[in-house]
């Protein structure tokens, strides 16, 4: 590899280098990072800076030289006329500070310009910064649109807590208020939305899922539509978009619904996997340096390698598939997820199939005849003040009198499906029914600086978050309650997952909680900055600071350093090889739960991995 590379460039580096006798191939992908060799811009060549309208925002990035002459930058120009931008020299000729300004005013929206810094070096006079824009107005959303994802309609149909599992948060908010109003409801007929108002009053959260009862397949497509007190925003339009597939046979449907093929219909079992459930959209301690060991299902090899058979060659040279693996390991583990889900269900339909048959044949009727006498004939119609206030509660925008036949019968199904899964549970309450079935498990690594709870619990929460995701904090109050619900039964270990592209102040506040740990305070740091995530700003960061206790010197001289950069690298690669796509992400005892679930979604497995090192609670 020539020295001195310098030029926008995307494609695959390769070269070889000679460790001892063994020559070695090494390759590393870049994609629009510009090359120059011995400089570094931390922690990525682009910087991100959103502002609301009437404020003003900052956010930087620096620049290392590692080479033996130094580095000035003698000159700054770009064409873009939204922002302004400083350098700092923090450590002359090493170590330069580049700071954007952004003004929040013109015209709202995404911009990304091209920042020119002019240097003194002959073969590298020009880096170049990506700078990455956005000023919004003063009542805002994040996302700005929302995807409820693709997927089978079976997954959800009749299926409540799956549905609410695949919701999507919307956030609401008005800048520097405290008395904000906002009415959110839907032009999509089956879209279901509960609303939250902060304790600030400067926000909403807005749970936004598909209703299972009214849900059919086809294109999910419309809006979510925003009513405000705010004179100059008082109405805001979200699109919204996803798509509910058909089951691409009778059996498939059957299998992913958890149901027989033929009747008795609706023979419910437990909920779909948490796959895609309150996550924003897309590094631990020198301990993790290797890539995470991972297990398959029930315990198998995490991938079948077969060094020997070569799956394609380039101009002579073969491809095997150990070559794959960095590509595809993180979502090889989401697919086994999918498999064993897949498998749980339909061994849970089989066991209540079995049950089923052997107490009608005790009863001498038919499994039917069962289910209609143990369940259905104790279902009884809604009455018409009860449909009436289904229909209100659903926010159905069609009259009333057009579907109160429909309404009236989906309430009547939702009956008779909550009869019938009742029943077969006190069935198998009743039977010897032993599941030797195992959860995949992702063995993940983690920080005993960062540990809540006591360190010899047998139950371990590794957690990848992120300090700006607003998941992550309606997470936070859930994670407490289990640490004090399950006190020396559960230990918390936090990991960090910055989402860069969203989160503009995710690595400096991953950063300041690393310096915090330094001191012995990351947790007295972590609560506090989730108690203030709309003020992580460097001058917050090190008020936070001082007020957790931590001696504001050594903490400033940490968070300039940058010297936790490259463990908060390895954090996010650890975790995108385990699959991690979002935050929150968490591995119980490696297994895989994702989003900001509710207490309950964590109980189950805690006590199914208490249940199995035989402590009973």
């Amino acid at each position: 590899m020539t020295t001195h590379k310098k030029y926008l460039f995307a494609g695959v580096l390769m070269w070889l280098a000679v460790a001892g006798a063994t020559p070695v191939r090494a390759q590393v992908s870049v994609v629009g990072a510009q090359v120059v060799e011995g400089i570094k811009l931390e922690p990525m060549p682009a910087v991100f800076v959103v502002a609301s309208r009437g404020t003003v925002k900052e956010s930087s990035i620096e620049i290392v030289n590692s080479r033996p002459e130094p580095l000035e930058i003698i000159g700054i120009e770009s064409k873009g006329t939204r922002f302004t931008a400083r350098i700092e020299p923090l450590e002359p000729g090493r170590r330069i500070r580049l700071t954007v300004t952004l003004k929040g005013e013109g015209p709202e929206g995404k911009n990304q310009d091209i920042l020119e810094l002019k240097t003194n070096l002959d073969d590298s006079p020009i880096l170049q910064v990506f700078v990455n824009t956005w000023v919004r107005e003063r009542v805002y959303t994040f996302p700005t649109s929302l995807f409820l994802g693709r997927y089978p309609v079976s997954e959800i149909q009749g299926d409540p807590d799956t549905a609410k599992q695949r919701a999507q948060i919307l956030m609401v908010y008005q800048e520097g208020s405290s008395q904000f109003q906002a009415k959110v409801t839907s032009d999509i007929p089956f879209l279901k939305i509960s609303s939250e108002r902060g304790p600030k009053g400067d926000r909403y959260e807005n749970t936004v899922w598909i209703d299972p009862d009214l849900a059919q397949p086809g294109e999910i497509k419309g809006n979510i539509l925003i009513e405000t007190n705010d004179p100059e925003n008082p109405r805001l339009t979200v699109p919204v978009w996803g798509q509910l597939q058909p089951p691409k046979d009778e059996v498939l449907d059957a299998l992913s619904r958890g149901i027989d093929v033929a009747p008795p219909v609706g023979l419910g079992t437990e909920p779909l996997p948490i796959s895609a459930a309150s996550t924003d959209v897309p590094p631990v301690s020198s301990e993790s340096e290797q890539p995470l060991p991972v297990a398959a299902l029930t315990g198998g090899p995490a991938l079948s390698v077969n060094t020997q058979e070569p799956l394609a060659s380039v101009a002579g040279e073969r491809i095997y598939e150990q070559d794959l693996l960095a590509l595809i390991e993180g979502p090889m583990q989401n697919l086994r997820r999918q498999e064993y889900e897949l498998k749980r269900k339909a061994l849970e339909t089989v066991i209540q199939q079995k049950l089923l048959a052997a107490e009608a044949a005790r009863q001498g009727i038919s499994s039917e005849q069962l289910l209609e006498k143990e369940a259905d004939s104790k279902v009884s119609a809604p009455t018409d003040i009860e449909v009436v206030e289904f229909y209100v509660d659903q926010n159905i925008k069609t009259p009333l009198e057009d579907v109160r036949t429909r309404v009236a019968e989906v309430m009547r199904q939702q009956r008779l499906k909550q009869a019938r899964q009742e029943y077969l549970a006190s069935l198998k309450s009743g039977a010897d029914v032993v599941n030797y079935m195992e959860a995949p498990r992702i063995e993940v690594n983690y920080d005993p600086a960062r540990v809540r709870g006591d360190k010899n619990a047998p139950i371990t929460i590794v957690e990848f978050s992120d300090f700006q995701c607003p998941f992550c904090k309606k997470a936070h109050p859930v994670l407490k309650e289990l640490l004090s619900k399950y006190a020396g039964d559960v230990k918390l270990a936090y990991r960090d997952f910055p989402l860069r592209g969203l989160h503009p102040e995710a690595v400096i506040t991953a950063e300041a909680s690393r310096c915090a740990a330094e001191q012995e305070k990351f947790w007295q740091y972590h609560d506090r900055l989730f108690e203030s995530q709309d003020q992580l700003d460097r001058t917050s960061l090190g008020m936070y600071a001082e007020e957790v206790g931590l001696d504001r010197n050594e903490f400033d001289d940490c968070l300039d350093s940058g010297k936790f950069r490259a463990q908060i690298e390895r954090d996010f690669q650890d975790g995108t090889r385990a699959g991690v796509t979002g935050t929150p992400a968490f591995f119980v005892n490696g297994v895989v739960l994702t989003g900001a679930l509710p207490l309950a979604a964590f109980e189950k497995v805690i006590e199914e991995e208490l249940a199995e090192i035989g402590k009973v609670r």
